[in-house]
């Protein structure tokens, strides 16, 4: 299961009103980036819509059969804290 608070896609978002350049989220579309193990990191200020993108892109990779993972940075970090207390640091990235 992937973990999405909810479905958005990329239909769903308003470029009209974002700052966001459309044709990079066009290439990030295309998936491209997971076939060739890139990492894409989304920067800006609240409000922007990267969460909303990051679910849309995590949204296609699902349709695809990508095996995907939605998780907050807040989340992710309290999860590592809790492994690296717990001795489970390395049992925590071998699940991932």
């Amino acid at each position: 299961m992937a973990g999405f608070p909810k479905v958005k896609t990329l239909e769903m978002f308003d470029f009209s009103s974002s700052s966001v350049d459309r044709n990079i989220i066009n290439e990030l579309s295309t998936l491209r980036f997971i076939e060739n193990a890139q990492n894409v990191l989304l920067i800006g200020p609240s409000g922007v819509g990267k969460t909303h993108l990051v679910i849309a892109l995590g949204y296609l990779a699902t349709q695809a059969r990508i095996k995907t993972k939605f998780i907050t940075a807040q989340d992710l970090l309290l999860q590592l804290e809790i492994a690296q207390q717990t001795n489970r640091l390395q049992h925590y990235f071998k699940r991932l």
